[in-house]
């Protein structure tokens, strides 16, 4: 009640004020323990003597009965009355603090760690590690107390029964507290010290292997623990990298190839990722190869742990790329595991577009894998998928695949198409659909796959090589499919009133439409079709706009 009171001294008059600071004096004065008075005492301290007085508007004088009180209620016990220092990470500037202009933060920060350093020496002479485990207990920053510990205890004796008092406790509640301040410890010591404290720990803890395990898991994350790791028997290295947290640091290339095969021999990709995410360079091409390839096949580690960000899967096939050491299969198998999130990114999938402008027949698998014949066929074993539980996912892909490449057949270096290259790949494609029973929506894909190509040099879509390619087959499908395709392209609109946007590019569509009638009029029975859609898109919208008007009134 009292904290709570002091929490509110903001909204209280003056003279309720005066009563709150009488009735904390009274209550200390009825012998409260010093876990209530620490708890009531870094109340005062954050309410009344840190950045929050300010907020909560007090004076100069409740600061003054803040500090009397403050004061009034520290603990005999030094535990209890350092317990500010370490109830989390960040300890929140005084008012005092605030009210200096000139506040050297690093200097703060080395008053702060000499405070902590003094404040744990004073507990650990009279408590011992006792001392230590209530204060890891009572608030969040057991990793910085353990730091701090390292700094203060230089013997080796000491260390290896410190860090075996804090790892014997069984309780699941605190051993991650416990198990947090031997992760600070052995951070901070240098390798030849956190390899004598481990040696000893081995030698003499009489861990059995979960303590092992524990031991080595809050160590840190690097090859001078690792070859620690590689001494115990191999299901007790598995079972060490199957748990073990992966962290971010300054690891050398053979720390990159070590954590990653480690990680995927127990099937976890995306933590080796995770780590491995920031700094491509130091993980050879195979094993690159090798990591992205389980991140996108390997569904045995759980989801939800590890974020796949599309950035840095862009990066690392970036990277691949600007080796020069990866063929482009394997940057097109690459690319098509990974099309769900390379839309948008900087990446892309350049070389699968390649690939698929270029073989008729990859064309014909990929549509085989998104869509079914409709004659009762049998397609070749290579096409099939035998994995049930990707197929929908391999399908999906597929049908993305399709529908996104935008590269067209028989185009050049320097962006010209081919125009004999272009019907070749036609012919070829459509011979191969028409075999395997999907002429109707191989044609549409075709259709969806050429209406990413860009106007002609007379300013008309579609340019020239197209406008003979289609005039020569005639297919009604394949318009479907550049009709389906060019909407598609436009994406979300602004809306005016009405279809005011829609009248305009159906006008533009059938002005072209006229201008081919001659010469391509397959083309310009397209354009017409096109500009007929947008004729009843238009209607519609001022439907919608009519509707609209005649609700407000």
């Amino acid at each position: 009640m009292l904290g709570d009171l002091v929490e509110r001294l903001g909204e209280l008059s003056p003279d309720q004020r005066d009563r709150v600071w009488e009735l904390i004096s009274t209550w200390k004065d009825t012998g409260p323990i010093d876990s209530q008075k620490a708890t009531l005492r870094e109340r005062i301290r954050l309410s009344a003597l840190t950045r929050r007085r300010r907020h909560h508007k007090l004076d100069d004088g409740d600061r003054n009965c803040a500090e009397q009180a403050y004061a009034l209620l520290a603990p005999r016990n030094p535990t209890g009355r350092h317990q500010w220092l370490f109830a989390s990470q960040w300890v929140e500037e005084s008012a005092d603090e605030l009210e200096d202009e000139d506040l050297d933060f690093q200097s703060r920060e080395e008053r702060i760690s000499r405070q902590r350093r003094d404040a744990l020496k004073e507990i650990w002479a009279e408590s011992g590690p006792d001392g230590i485990k209530e204060l890891c207990r009572s608030g969040d920053a057991s990793t910085v107390i353990g730091w701090h510990i390292a700094e203060i205890q230089t013997r080796i004796e000491r260390r290896v029964k410190f860090v075996q008092g804090m790892l014997a406790e069984q309780s699941i509640g605190l051993q991650d507290k416990y198990g947090k301040c031997v992760e600070g410890f052995l951070a901070r010591l240098d390798l030849p010290a956190r390899d004598a404290v481990l040696e000893g720990l081995f030698a003499n803890s009489g861990f059995d292997e979960d303590g092992h395990i524990r031991l080595l898991v809050y160590a840190p994350f690097d090859s001078g623990t690792w070859k620690h790791v590689d001494r115990l028997p191999m299901p007790l290295k598995q079972r060490y990298w199957e748990v073990v947290t992966p962290r971010r640091g300054p690891h050398d290339a053979s720390a990159f190839s070590t954590f990653v095969d480690e990680l995927l021999k127990v099937n976890r990709p995306c933590a080796a990722f995770y780590v491995a995410h920031l700094d491509w360079e130091r993980l050879d091409s195979l094993r690159l190869i090798r990591l992205l390839m389980e991140v996108a096949t390997n569904g045995v580690e759980p989801s939800g742990l590890y974020r796949i960000d599309r950035y840095h899967v862009s990066k690392a096939l970036d990277s691949l790329e600007q080796r020069g050491d990866t063929s482009r299969d394997e940057l097109a198998r690459l690319e098509f595991h990974f099309i769900e999130i390379l839309d948008d990114t900087d990446h892309g999938i350049p070389n699968l577009e390649v690939q698929l402008s270029e073989s008729p027949a990859l064309f014909m698998q990929v549509l085989a894998l998104a869509f079914k014949r409709n004659d009762g066929g049998e397609d070749p074993t290579e096409w099939q998928i035998s994995d049930a539980n990707n197929q929908d996912s391999i399908a999906s892909a597929a049908y993305s695949l399709l529908t996104r490449a935008g590269r067209i057949p028989g185009t050049r270096a320097d962006g010209r198409i081919n125009l004999g290259e272009l019907r070749t790949w036609l012919e070829q494609v459509r011979t191969l659909t028409r075999e395997y029973g999907r002429i109707d929506i191989g044609d549409q894909m075709i259709g969806q796959l050429l209406s990413h190509c860009p106007p002609g040099e007379d300013g008309i879509w579609p340019c020239e090589p197209v406008r003979e390619a289609i005039d020569d087959i005639k297919s009604q499908e394949i318009a479907t499919g550049m009709s389906i395709g060019l909407r598609n392209a436009r994406g979300a609109t602004l809306r005016g009133k009405g279809g005011t946007q829609e009248r305009e590019l159906a006008g533009k569509y059938r002005n072209w439409s006229r201008e081919l009638s001659f010469e391509h009029p397959f083309t310009a029975m397209l354009l017409e079709q096109i500009a007929t859609s947008y004729d009843c898109e238009a209607i519609w919208w001022d439907n919608q706009e009519n509707v609209l008007q005649r609700l407000e009134y």
